[in-house]
């Protein structure tokens, strides 16, 4: 997950939305979801 981070960090190096905020901030915030949502591999 890291490093599909840094490579979309740089892939996506100075892209804003349309609010002003960097594009990446949206596909993070989005992951945080999921994360909650998805069980961890154990908790099944």
């Amino acid at each position: 997950v890291q490093k599909a981070i840094a490579f979309a960090r740089r892939a996506h190096s100075g892209q804003l939305r349309k609010t002003g905020e960097p594009y990446l901030s949206h596909c993070v915030h989005t992951g945080k979801i999921l994360a909650a949502l998805v069980p961890a591999e154990g908790e099944r």
